[in-house]
């Protein structure tokens, strides 16, 4: 089901408010070596890059030599404490919130299986498999709450 004339202005309206966009120029043909790397590590292109972004920037900020705090010429480099979900996935890796059977209680599945913007806090808070689960949740129950149950 196509989204309403006002569902997408309401989304145009979200993402304006919540995001800002960033247009990146690329050689012809790079685009569909980073769209194969993000399929294969299960990420949308946008969420890989993301994730180089901060990555550099951690490391960066890292390497970054500072005075140290003794008043010595020595550069101290500072750690930065980095979120992994899997060690063997390196740096960086963002660590989503557990999706216990409380929190799936506390989600809206009718508001989920309609709402864009509802769509991306889920995947904000909980990532992407978690939202992949909870929208078959929500087709499961829409379809034992349509007549017929089919």
């Amino acid at each position: 089901m196509p989204a309403s004339k006002a569902q997408q202005k309401a989304v145009s309206k979200y993402m304006k408010e919540n995001y800002d966009l960033y247009q990146i120029r690329m050689p012809k043909g790079r685009k569909s070596d980073i769209k194969a790397h993000a399929d294969a590590k299960q990420e949308s292109m946008n969420g890989f890059i993301m994730r180089a972004i901060n990555e550099t920037m951690e490391r960066d900020n890292a390497n970054q030599a500072r005075p140290a705090a003794t008043g010595s010429k020595e550069p101290v480099r500072e750690t930065v404490p980095v979120q992994t979900a899997d060690p063997n996935q390196g740096r960086g890796v963002r660590k989503y919130r557990k999706l216990t059977e409380t929190a799936i209680r506390g989600i809206d599945l009718a508001k989920l299986a309609s709402s864009i913007p509802y769509q991306l806090d889920i995947v904000d808070a909980y990532g992407q498999e978690a939202l992949a689960m909870l929208m078959e949740k929500a087709r499961q129950q829409g379809a034992s709450a349509s007549p017929g149950g089919t």
